[in-house]
């Protein structure tokens, strides 16, 4: 008797276990087409000076959303293709990527040493995503050390809209 409990529980337990699969596979699909980021915004926690530095780190950082507003993403089964803009360079690409349980990684490009995985809240036709902390602050501290080095703290968000 122990023995056919123990062949129903591996038996259900492998019945969930593809149940989810196929609820991130769903996700991903539901992700797949052309994106328009329509908003961007950057939440910032200084070390020092309160609301007033606060604010004044979220302008600057404006600049270092590296998706800017307008473009295009497009996602694909396995893979995102979009252009990566900072400071007037642009450039366009298609990465790598995977989705589990709404947290969306990205390869990075050229093996930089960055983590680039954020949460995605999906409301079709609108789609929110946002970079988690630990992700944009490898960012910063690579690209920009001497915002990193002010900052407890930050991530930026996007609005995208799925094109028709």
């Amino acid at each position: 008797m122990k023995k056919h409990l123990l062949y129903l529980c591996l038996l259900l337990s492998g019945l969930f276990v593809a149940c989810g699969e196929d609820d991130n596979d769903n996700k991903i699909y539901q992700l797949q087409g052309t994106w328009t980021v329509q908003n961007k915004a950057v939440k910032v926690w200084p070390r020092e000076g309160g609301q007033t530095e606060a604010l004044a780190l979220e302008d600057s950082l404006l600049q270092y959303t590296f998706l800017e507003e307008n473009s295009e993403i497009i996602f694909h089964n396995d893979s995102i293709s979009l252009t990566i803009s900072y400071m007037g360079f642009t450039q366009p690409g298609t990465y790598a990527c995977s989705l589990r349980k709404n947290i969306l990684n990205i390869v990075p490009p050229d093996n930089l040493p960055l983590i680039l995985e954020g949460t995605v809240n999906l409301n079709s036709p609108i789609l929110e995503f946002t970079f988690t902390t630990e992700s944009y602050m490898t960012i910063l501290q690579l690209l920009h050390p001497s915002f990193y080095d002010r900052i407890l703290s930050a991530n930026v968000s996007y609005i995208l809209q799925r094109n028709e």
